[in-house]
């Protein structure tokens, strides 16, 4: 018997048997190889199913059971009855891949970004939700269909702007400086726009550097315009000394300094007054210090003018009257008048000319003289002088003496009744060969005719007198002879 090909046998029939030989093949049928399609990878947990006919129409069944976690090799058996061979066929199951993605930075709300449709590690998909870029989200990447790898999740951070924040600049006086911070109190960096401005009321907008999640914010500047100060004087010219009343008229000032060109200085909110004691005219400045803190100035040149006061002067041609000469003329000399009085001190009328001429009578032996000189506003300047009223020089020299001692006529001197200075006296009797005999400084010592005690001779003989009148330095120098008999 041969089982492995089909063969023809003969049957022999046995020595003594009355029979023929007969033949019979024997068919041995070649085992057929059942085929079946590759069952595809699958990804770990997938699904998949062996079939129970290959394709050749061998019926069978798969051994071991179908595992979707792990790569198996299972094998066919054909039926019983079928001349088929047993097949294997391995099934892959591959471990699904984690898509790799780098971390998409956080936003902030109303920025950009995307979610790549592949991953780094080259798995095609897709994410879910839609993009929001208002609110933090988790997005799904789900790869595509065919792709063994898991779904993966992504949180991309949308973070909420913040607001920076600043102190509020101060107000600031026109031509006043101030600084805008390039970083915020909570942290902020960035810049200002526009150009700062220190003259105009200005709002300025700060835009957040590049990479801030912060909000643009405005800050309003306010700059002062100062208040031009203004004021009035109730006078402005007159005669020194001159009170003048300033009074300001600066709305809001609550303090004020008033600067005059003489370096006076005066303090006051309303009015202030100052009295002018020179002449000349004179610039006032007024600084006021305004309710919202700006100082502002404002000059007035030569806002009070005070004339020059005039000067009162005179000069006279006699100072010293007596009866034979009392009558004067003034010359005046005064500077910056227009007008002019005098008073000659005797109860006379006033004159009022420039240059008059006046003549006294024998009333007072002194008159006081006054000129009142007026300027052109009134101011007035005034000039005293004086008139004496001489006495009458009056006085007698005799010629001839006789000092015999019967107490007539015994001494030689000068007889003075009037007008004569007695502290201003000087008298010299000389023989004929200019010998001084007698001097004497007291007019009331006159010569008794004797010479170191002892009686000259009877004669002529020279004297000298010197005196000074008594009303002023007027001098006499008088000389004649005198006769002594005895």
């Amino acid at each position: 018997i041969n089982n492995t090909a089909t063969t023809t046998y003969t049957f022999t029939p046995s020595a003594g048997q009355c029979a023929l030989p007969v033949t019979q093949t024997v068919t041995v049928d070649q085992p057929v190889i059942p085929t079946f399609a590759q069952v595809a990878a699958i990804c770990s947990g997938g699904t998949f199913t062996l079939p129970a006919t290959s394709l050749n129409g061998i019926p069978g069944n798969w051994l071991p059971a179908i595992n979707n976690t792990a790569t198996t090799s299972y094998t066919f058996t054909p039926s019983a009855g079928q001349c088929a061979l047993p097949v294997t066929q391995t099934v892959t199951v591959n471990q699904p891949v984690t898509p790799t993605f780098a971390q998409v930075a956080a936003i902030c709300s109303g920025g950009t970004f995307t979610l790549p449709t592949s991953s780094i590690n080259g798995i095609p998909g897709s994410w879910s939700p839609a993009i929001s870029n208002t609110a933090t989200t988790t997005y799904t990447f789900t790869p595509s269909i065919g792709q063994c790898a898991l779904p993966v999740t992504q949180t991309v951070t949308v973070n909420q702007p913040v607001t920076p924040t600043f102190a509020q600049v101060a107000a600031i006086c026109s031509g006043g400086s101030f600084t805008l911070p390039t970083s915020s109190i909570n942290g902020i960096p960035g810049s200002w726009s526009p150009v700062i401005s220190n003259t105009a009321t200005t709002t300025y907008t700060f835009t957040p550097s590049i990479g801030q999640c912060a909000l643009p914010v405005t800050q309003t500047v306010t700059v002062n315009q100062p208040v031009t100060p203004t004021f009035s004087a109730d006078i402005t010219n007159g005669c020194a000394p001159l009170s003048v009343n300033f009074t300001n008229t600066t709305p809001n000032s609550i303090n004020c300094i008033w600067t005059l060109s003489d370096g006076t200085i005066l303090s006051g909110i309303s009015t202030v007054t100052n009295v002018f004691t020179t002449d000349g005219c004179f610039d006032i400045t007024l600084s006021s210090l305004g309710s919202d803190g700006c100082i502002s100035n404002y000059t007035e040149s030569n806002i009070v003018c005070i004339e020059v006061s005039p000067v009162a002067d005179f000069s006279m041609d006699n100072a010293n009257l007596t009866e034979d000469d009392y009558g004067v003329n003034f010359v005046n000399t005064s500077i910056g008048a227009v007008d002019y009085i005098w008073d000659f001190g005797d109860n006379s009328f006033l004159n009022t000319d420039e240059n008059p001429y006046h003549e006294f009578g024998f009333i007072e032996s002194t008159y006081t003289i006054m000129l009142i000189a007026i300027s052109n506003l009134g101011c007035i300047d005034t000039a005293f002088s004086s008139i004496d009223m001489l006495e009458q020089l009056l006085y007698f020299v005799p010629n001839t003496f006789t000092p015999d001692g019967d107490l007539k006529n015994n001494t030689f001197q000068p007889v003075f009744t009037s007008g004569f200075d007695p502290y201003n006296f000087k008298m010299l009797i000389f023989n004929r060969w200019g010998e001084i005999l007698f001097e004497t400084n007291n007019a009331a010592i006159g010569w008794d005719g004797t010479y170191d005690g002892i009686y000259v001779q009877d004669g002529t003989y020279t004297w000298k007198i010197e005196f000074k009148v008594k009303e002023n330095d007027k001098k006499y120098f008088l000389s004649g002879h005198v006769n002594l008999f005895r």
